[in-house]
């Protein structure tokens, strides 16, 4: 058999005397440890009796609390128990300023520190929610309004484990609880009274006086709303596109509100429109200022940049909608623009207005590479960054994005007008128009160039170059494109091609007419579609798409090229007027005959054997073209001192082919029988246009299309009656 003291143990029978004794017996007894134990014994040892009156009620309150699972629930279980003195109870619902110096309020201080440091919301819900109606009434009593307000509050660690909707609904009855007008729009109740202090704050400007009470509460509910949107922009746990913040929030309520209550006042409501609005822009801007880039994604950069775009196109239309344009100068508004973007932009972090400029950049990178137009404009940049403020920057951008692109997508780039925003000095602009004109005329000379792209730098070149010092390139281009259009291209290949011949001939045709002409002759050989119809015409000049876009009659080249400004005088003899009229056709006859001769050349080193050559060692291996170049010279009619018949009276012996021969021999007859000293321009016109004619029959025959001849022939006759 046992023994009967057995159950007690070392338990003393007797209730110790002294309180502060009593009060380490009860916790030993019920097993207190840890930190429980330290901060009971901080809080209470010494005046438990006045707190529990009890030993009885002490040992209930510990039951009470050793039944919770956590040391944190056991001292809120304990703190908040039935056992304690009634008026301590009561204390965290007095209006007086009594709980923060209870006991009560330092034991719940110390919990929060000991246990929940960096989470009041974990502390809360720990056991306090039991007997506080809701967070925000226990963030006021226990850490003060001013905690609303604090980094800590938002930073909570709870709230990052929280889904949004979680949180934000946390938040918002914090913003009812801090702005209590606000509740009308929670239970959708009478808004009167929030509209007139809403009214009140709107035209606060207009009508003097300190604000109510109620006035003020709203103003801290959007205090908190402020300092809540800078917070969680700051920690990256809010989208910067401000629509998702307030989307079926109490603002968007707000909002309806404002806008569907009709006021008899128009100009106050109004007014009331207007503070909204610049208050929602506030907002929206805190959230962009304080969004952290640093961590942020590619996609996320250009994302809050492209929402701080639209926030500054907002106040753009804004300062527009204030001025009266019938009185103000352009030049106001500029400068006003120019200081809005620079205030803006000194609120910003390094990353964030670089985020920007990038940009601006991508999307004017982006426009120009898609239209590929003429004449594009880089108009973000000119618009916002190309200034003394924001240069250095821009140009660093601008520069790494575009080493970034493949070589033609730099051309198209470098293509653009040269952006710079308005209002700039004089010297700023010259200096930035210089380093452009660098960059673009530097281009070409850079080891990874292509040869197809020299025609479409040149181009661009001739808006911003001398002409002159590009005569090199204008040549090249030309040789390159006819390289280019000697074969099969696709359509919208063939039109580009053809406009930059046009453009590159017309160039040339002002600088060096001789060489352009014969670059234009050269093109109708090598040129891979017919440049006349069946008929050997040219087609209706009035229809334009029939029409190869560079081609000129010759005919018309001979006044276009080589028609020298005429300045008579009365005085003049009629015999150098005439001489001044029919030189250009003169010209343009021996130039033509010229370039038929060099092409029935043999090429340079070869000679012929036993009086004879092949067709490989002439200059033009086709035997339709030498025909037709010896036809042009039959028709034109001169022997350039004896150059002609000479040619031919060669070809006669040594081409291998026999019609070839039998042409050249023509061509001998009829150029040493011409009598004609001094043809007419008439004589000449017809000569050039008869020359032509037989070379574009050749052009549709050395390309295998069908020619109607008798169709041919009244082209031929049409074309050399009136010439």
């Amino acid at each position: 058999m046992c023994r009967i003291d057995a159950p007690f143990g070392n338990r003393s029978l007797d209730e110790k005397k002294e309180p502060v004794e009593r009060f380490i017996q009860a916790l030993d007894e019920f097993e207190i440890q840890g930190n429980f134990r330290t901060l009971l014994i901080k809080h209470f040892s010494e005046n438990w009796i006045d707190v529990f009156y009890t030993s009885s009620n002490l040992e209930e309150a510990l039951a009470t609390a050793n039944k919770q699972n956590s040391e944190p629930e056991k001292c809120i279980a304990l703190a908040f128990c039935q056992s304690i003195n009634i008026r301590f109870r009561l204390q965290p619902f007095r209006d007086d300023e009594s709980y923060s110096e209870s006991w009560l309020f330092k034991l719940l201080t110390d919990v929060a520190n000991t246990y929940f440091p960096t989470s009041p919301y974990s502390f809360y819900k720990a056991g306090i929610e039991r007997h506080f109606s809701s967070y925000a009434l226990f963030v006021r009593n226990h850490y003060g309004d001013e905690f609303f307000f604090t980094k800590p509050f938002f930073n909570d660690d709870v709230f990052g484990s929280l889904n949004n909707n979680e949180r934000m609904g946390i938040f918002w009855d914090c913003f009812y609880f801090i702005a209590p007008p606000f509740d009308c729009l929670k239970y959708r109740s009478d808004a009167s009274s929030l509209l007139k202090e809403l009214l009140s704050l709107a035209t606060s400007n207009v009508i003097s006086g300190p604000h109510s009470e109620h006035s003020n509460s709203i103003l801290l509910g959007l205090n908190f709303l402020k300092t809540w949107l800078k917070y969680d922009a700051e920690m990256g746990r809010i989208s910067f596109d401000s629509s998702t913040f307030f989307w079926d929030s109490p603002w968007e309520k707000l909002e309806s509100l404002i806008w569907q209550q009709p006021l008899d006042n128009e100009e106050i409501h109004s007014s009331l429109k207007n503070w909204l609005d610049n208050t929602k822009r506030e907002l929206e801007k805190l959230l962009l200022l304080n969004f952290n880039l640093a961590n942020a994604s590619e996609s996320e950069s250009k994302q809050w940049a492209n929402h701080i775009e639209r926030y500054f196109g907002d106040i753009y239309r804004h300062l527009q909608i204030d001025i009266d344009w019938r009185t103000y100068e352009h030049d106001k508004f500029d400068i006003r623009l120019k200081n809005e973007l620079e205030d803006l932009c000194s609120q910003l972090t390094r990353e964030q207005l670089e985020a920007w400029i990038q940009w601006s950049v991508q999307q004017d990178f982006d426009r120009v590479l898609s239209n590929k137009q003429k004449l594009a404009e880089l108009s973000k940049s000119s618009e916002r960054w190309v200034c003394e403020t924001f240069f250095v920057t821009w140009k660093r951008l601008f520069l790494n994005n575009l080493n970034k692109l493949e070589v033609e997508e730099q051309l198209h780039v470098l293509s653009a007008t040269f952006p710079a925003r308005r209002g700039e000095s004089s010297e700023f602009i010259c200096a930035c128009s210089e380093w452009w004109r660098g960059l673009f005329s530097q281009f070409p000379e850079i080891d990874d160039f292509p040869k197809t792209l020299i025609p479409e730098w040149t181009i661009t070149a001739t808006r911003c170059l001398h002409e002159q010092n590009l005569l090199p390139y204008i040549d090249k281009s030309i040789g390159i494109l006819r390289k280019e259009v000697t074969g099969a291209c696709q359509p919208e290949e063939q039109k580009k091609h053809d406009s930059q011949l046009k453009q590159l001939l017309e160039g040339l045709d002002r600088l060096q007419p001789n060489k352009s002409f014969r670059h234009r002759l050269l093109l109708m050989r090598a040129y891979a579609l017919p440049l006349s119809d069946e008929s050997i015409s040219l087609g209706n000049p009035l229809n334009q798409s029939n029409l190869t876009q560079w081609y000129i009659p010759v005919s018309d080249l001979a006044t276009r090229l080589f028609e020298k400004p005429l300045d008579f005088k009365l005085t003049e003899p009629a015999e150098s007027r005439l001489k001044a009229l029919i030189e250009p056709y003169v010209t343009c006859t021996n130039d033509l005959a010229e370039f038929c001769l060099s092409r029935l050349r043999l090429r340079k080193g070869e000679k012929t054997s036993e009086k004879q050559y092949t067709a490989k060692q002439v200059v033009e291996q086709s035997s339709v073209w030498r025909q037709g170049y010896l036809k042009a010279l039959t028709e034109l009619g001169i022997d350039l001192n004896g150059k002609v018949h000479k040619a031919a009276y060669f070809i006669k012996q040594s081409d291998p082919d026999p019609d070839v021969r039998a042409i050249a021999s023509e061509c001998y007859k009829a150029v040493r029988r011409r009598t004609k000293k001094n043809p007419t321009i008439p004589d000449l016109k017809r000569g050039i246009i008869a020359a032509e004619w037989w070379l574009l029959i050749c052009q549709r025959q050395d390309l295998e299309l069908t020619i109607n001849h008798e169709d041919a022939l009244k082209t031929r006759r049409n074309l050399m009656r009136n010439p």
